[in-house]
């Protein structure tokens, strides 16, 4: 077979199978392009000393906030991802705080010294409310939201807070306080929504994305491989197309 006439093969190879491979190529793409979009960014972190807070699964999947339905007199528990992004050890603290509006009317939270006792930021209780984390370390830390049985039906808010406090390098008697808060909306109700199961939860159209465009592209390959097959079986057996096509 001379070069010339391999070229010529190579071809009509190509030229037969173009639109599959277009198919895979679009596939292949498509499915990174929806793998990457179900990664959920953590929030931004401060410039000094930077550490971060994130909810651990959120619902639905990309979720920023905490939306929490529920009962007078029960209780929820659920997670957060807290991460020192500095280079060296530091010591944090968690609590919830409760809300408050700025100047401007925009939504904020107290201090912790400003929260009270009978809040919505006291009904928040964390499992380890003080903890030091190694540089670029990172710990899922577990929370019990307990509404009171003679909470009032209605809708309430309150703030995760990740808090680190150091003292000023020109002044010791000055203590820096930096925090990041998730906040949290909790709907108060006597007939609270039937939670979801964790696989119905999690599953969302990133997935469903996923699988069909990987489906696809089996199929494309399967349709490949077959044209593959056919373009040999008729090289070597040119003759039995030609009487295939005289019946």
């Amino acid at each position: 077979m001379t070069i010339t006439k391999k070229i010529i093969d190579y071809y009509f190879y190509m030229k037969n199978t173009k639109r599959l491979v277009t198919v895979f190529a679009s596939m292949v793409l498509f499915a990174a392009t929806a793998s990457a979009q179900t990664q959920t960014a953590l929030p931004i972190p401060t410039n000094n000393d930077p550490f971060s807070i994130s909810i651990t699964n959120p619902k639905p999947a990309g979720a920023r906030q905490f939306n929490f339905e529920i009962q007078p007199g029960t209780q929820i528990e659920d997670y957060v991802t807290v991460q020192n992004l500095s280079d060296h050890k530091l010591h944090f603290s968690l609590y919830a705080a409760d809300p408050t509006v700025t100047n401007t009317g925009s939504p904020a939270y107290k201090t912790r010294s400003e929260t009270s006792a009978d809040g919505p930021g006291s009904w928040i209780r964390f499992d380890q409310p003080e903890f030091d984390l190694e540089a670029n370390q990172s710990a899922k830390i577990r929370f019990t939201l307990n509404i009171p049985s003679q909470t009032k039906p209605g809708d309430y808010r309150a703030g995760l807070a990740m808090e680190k406090s150091k003292q000023d390098v020109n002044n010791p008697n000055i203590t820096i306080n930096a925090r990041l808060i998730i906040q949290a909306y909790i709907k108060v109700t006597n007939t609270p929504y039937a939670p979801q199961t964790e696989t119905a939860s999690n599953f969302g159209w990133r997935d469903y994305y996923f699988w069909g465009s990987t489906i696809l592209f089996i199929i494309s390959i399967a349709l490949l491989v077959r044209v593959t097959i056919h373009d040999k079986l008729h090289k070597k057996h040119p003759e039995k197309g030609k009487k295939r096509r005289k019946r």
